[in-house]
């Protein structure tokens, strides 16, 4: 394992010195085709390191499995392994509504029938049960709400595609 380790300390080594290279290269006003084809090159890298973290990672995962291991700690880091299933086509109509049941039966002091929840505090416990990943914007400014008022606006990013050749 030490020679892996070493190899390992080389390429980080050699990472911190091609971004220091990269950064004085671009700094330099370098012709226009040669930053294209440097961001090929790198995009080429980034998918071969890609590859190589996903083909370890998965061999890891079935020793991890075989150990029965869960958690481990490496100093201020942790790898857990987590089982899932993959879910796909969800009937969000018929959950919503199983959920909303059972928060409003829940809100209900049963003894003497007092709601005790309000529906805002309701319809925010249901951020409990899902977790959106964005808000529809165009959606909200329909209905009068400035989505950027309820969150932090960031610049605006240009993306830049790299595609693989067929």
């Amino acid at each position: 394992m030490t020679e892996l380790n070493a190899l390992l300390a080389n390429l980080n080594k050699l990472l911190i010195e091609v971004d220091a290279k990269l950064n004085e290269f671009t700094g330099d006003n370098p012709p226009i085709d040669e930053v294209g084809s440097t961001l090929i090159e790198l995009h080429s890298l980034k998918g071969a390191f890609g590859d190589v973290y996903s083909t370890y990672s998965a061999r890891a995962t079935r020793l991890f499995q075989e150990a029965q291991v869960e958690d481990m700690a490496y100093g201020e880091n942790r790898i857990e392994v987590r089982t899932a299933s993959d879910r796909k086509q969800w009937e969000h109509p018929k959950l919503i509504a199983e959920v909303a049941r059972r928060l409003v039966s829940e809100s209900i002091d049963m003894d003497t029938g007092e709601v005790m929840m309000s529906p805002e505090e309701l319809i925010a416990k249901v951020l409990d049960f899902v977790q959106p990943s964005y808000w529809r914007v165009k959606e909200l400014s329909k209905i009068g709400i400035n989505a950027d008022k309820f969150c932090e606006v960031g610049e605006y990013k240009t993306n830049i595609i790299v595609r693989k050749a067929k």
